[in-house]
């Protein structure tokens, strides 16, 4: 099952009272590596806490070992919801790119499956191309959100087959351990006679702590952090959480009055998307270069992602979710359709917000780069609507079909 690694490793189920081993793996892993598995830069420190046998209440964890040195590990833990868990993997730099990932996913999925876990969660970073490349060995599906990407493979039924393949492999991976267990004691012997280590200079130290601030990894890692964290770790967040400053903001979006109490660097994004679950107007690149976010803020668009929710108090905002009238499709809304502007469609929603409020730009004589006279009011031509919309990018290029709608909806406009 393991071709290439048996000769060199074993993969087999951590046990109780093994934690030890499994903190002493994640302290080894360098400062790329850290980051792939957490989402974000973490300390010593946090992996002690992390790696405590209360936080790890309730996982599953399977290690590849070689000569009893754990060198990779998977963890799979259940969530909230029936039937769904997270799994994260962590390989050390030498053993990366040898098919360790491989083998402890394939085991990990065999637990998944005999207890009735059918959504199982892997969450990593957007550049981290190893694990999305693993993930589709195992038929995932993945969907960008707030630059992490997640994993979501579909676990099968458990079967009487699937059930002795488990309870075969375990009783092998006890008999392995139980092998370990003389090797692991002289290993710490050894440890205890060497001469103690200098102690680690008060700049680096505080430097770790810094990069590892709770809040700041909360924010990069999301979903997993908050799945994945030991509650000592993720009580201490919510902490400094609530002794942050907050300010109330009123916006009417959409027609209807929200007052919010809001962290002053909340983006009009997130306050869409992760206070009011408005979540049509997407987060592509988050610097203000995709347009995937556009909003129209009392009648001009924006990109919400740069724009902070407090610089806009008593606006008000329309999102994608306003522009239909009790169902009824926006004109520009309609005319996409027709002109199948669109083919993934995660884009769509900026595209139109954007081209909604161009055509006010230009009823208002606005004048664009490409515009020859800006004294006159300039004729919507082809050129025009590209130029206006160049701040919406689409991925699938339907740009031809997006400036048609465009060019329709004008002309019914003028009619």
């Amino acid at each position: 099952m393991y071709e290439g690694l048996t000769s060199v490793g074993a993969v087999r189920r951590l046990w109780s009272g093994e934690t030890e081993l499994y903190r002493q793996h994640l302290l080894r892993l360098d400062a790329e590596s850290r980051r792939n598995r957490f989402g974000g830069a973490v300390s010593d420190e946090f992996i002690q806490r992390y790696a405590e046998p209360a936080a790890l209440d309730g996982a599953v964890i399977y290690g590849f070992f070689v000569d009893g040195v754990l060198r990779g590990a998977a963890e799979l833990r259940p969530l909230a919801r029936a039937g769904e868990a997270e799994a994260a993997l962590s390989v050390e730099r030498e053993w990366q790119s040898r098919g360790v990932g491989t083998a402890l996913l394939e085991r990990v999925l065999l637990v998944a499956r005999n207890r009735q876990i059918k959504h199982l969660h892997m969450i990593c970073l957007a550049e981290n191309r190893r694990v999305q490349q693993l993930a589709r060995k195992f038929d995932a599906e993945l969907t960008f959100q707030s630059g992490s990407v997640v994993a979501d493979v579909i676990a099968a039924r458990p079967t009487p087959v699937s059930l002795m393949r488990e309870l075969v492999a375990d009783s092998a991976d006890l008999a392995i351990a139980m092998l370990d267990v003389p090797s692991q004691l002289a290993k710490r012997l050894d440890h205890t006679k060497r001469p103690p280590e200098s102690p680690q200079p008060d700049h680096e130290r505080l430097m770790l702590q810094s990069m590892a601030t709770r809040r700041r990894f909360l924010k990069t890692t999301g979903a997993a952090t908050l799945a994945l964290a030991s509650p000592h770790a993720t009580g201490e967040a919510e902490a400094q959480t609530a002794r942050l400053q907050t300010e109330r903001v009123n916006l009417t979006i959409n027609g209807r009055l929200y007052a919010i109490d809001l962290d002053p660097r909340t983006t009009v994004l997130d306050v869409l998307r992760e206070h009011l679950a408005l979540t049509g107007s997407k987060k592509g690149c988050d610097q203000g270069q995709c347009g995937a976010c556009t909003v129209i803020v009392n009648g001009q668009r924006i990109n919400s992602c740069l724009a902070l929710a407090v610089m806009h108090d008593g606006d008000e905002i329309t999102t994608i979710e306003g522009l239909a009238d009790e169902g009824v499709l926006h004109p520009m809304q309609a005319a996409f359709v027709r002109h199948d502007g669109l083919q993934c469609g995660y884009c769509t929603p900026g595209q139109i917000c954007s081209a909604v409020a161009l055509l006010s730009e230009h009823r208002d004589g606005w004048p664009s780069y490409v515009t020859a006279d800006v004294e006159t009011a300039p004729a919507l031509t082809n050129a025009e609507i590209a130029e206006r919309m160049s701040g919406n990018i689409c991925r699938c290029s339907a740009y031809p079909n997006i400036v048609a709608a465009i060019r329709e909806v004008a002309e019914e406009d003028r009619r």
